[in-house]
């Protein structure tokens, strides 16, 4: 049986391309429907808890309508009922793929508007009676980039 890597007394983690770190590895899971965040150290990987204590979060953000005030996670799922059309949910399914496909297969399953630019599938929001357009291929849940 092959020897771990070690530097020192600490053990060494190394990646698929062969690069060794000698310090904590932190994995992000951005999932479609929930998101978790863990770190390795010390040969034991734990899982990091939200602002509620619990080790998934949502995937969800809404943006409240009178503020403008980004939710995310938990909280964003809690205003879903309220706010249906400012919180975005399952856009990890929508990333790359074109505005034609998506509006045959998938558009009725979401509570928020999709547009159509350049072939592309962005979302639409009206934070604070503010519309915008947001482009998925750019960023993921839940920073999202704006047009």
């Amino acid at each position: 049986m092959a020897e771990k890597p070690t530097a020192g007394n600490k053990e060494v983690v190394t990646s698929s391309t062969g690069a060794a770190y000698d310090g904590p590895v932190v994995g992000i899971d951005l999932g479609t429907t929930y998101s978790c965040v863990a770190i390795y150290r010390d040969g034991q990987v734990e899982i990091i808890p939200n602002e509620q204590g619990n080790r998934i979060t949502p995937s969800v953000v809404s943006w409240a309508t009178s503020t403008g005030e980004k939710l995310i996670g938990e909280a964003a799922k809690n205003n879903a009922p309220f706010n249906p059309k400012n919180t975005l949910y399952d856009v990890k399914r929508l990333i790359g793929r074109r505005y034609k496909e998506v509006l045959k297969k998938d558009a009725k399953l979401f509570s928020y508007d999709l547009a159509n630019k350049d072939g592309r599938v962005y979302v639409k929001v009206s934070p604070m009676m503010n519309p915008r357009r947001l482009c998925l291929q750019r960023r993921s849940v839940p920073w999202f980039s704006s047009e």
